[in-house]
């Protein structure tokens, strides 16, 4: 709480009862709570922090997501990093280290 005072950072939090004002979270927090928490027995953290972590990397790279066209996360990523390339102009499809060494030889900016 001090370093946002610090940083003249304020925080907005959510109304009590008003679980719609960050929807994103929420909906993750019910499919994590539905698929891992209330689906298994743990024995330990580590327990629960294996599963996890098996529960994330088929959220992310397996499950398709319905806000994401039927897709995966990591396929719609592949897609769009794909896309971004093949429409970028040249300087921007060089690897970022080469082109900004040309472009602090030359005194260009990608900017």
């Amino acid at each position: 709480m001090s370093w946002c005072q610090e940083h003249s950072v304020h925080l907005a939090y959510i109304q009590p009862g008003k679980p719609s004002q960050n929807a994103f979270i929420e909906r993750f927090n019910r499919t994590y709570r539905h698929e891992v928490l209330d689906a298994h027995l743990f024995e330990s953290l580590d327990d629960v922090r294996e599963i996890t972590w098996d529960w994330m990397v088929q959220y992310n790279e397996e499950r398709p997501h319905d806000s994401l066209g039927g897709k995966p996360p990591s396929q719609y990523r592949r897609n769009l990093t794909q896309e971004f390339t093949t429409a970028a102009p040249p300087e921007l499809k060089k690897a970022p280290a080469q082109a900004a060494m040309e472009n602090s030889l030359t005194g260009k900016s990608l900017l």
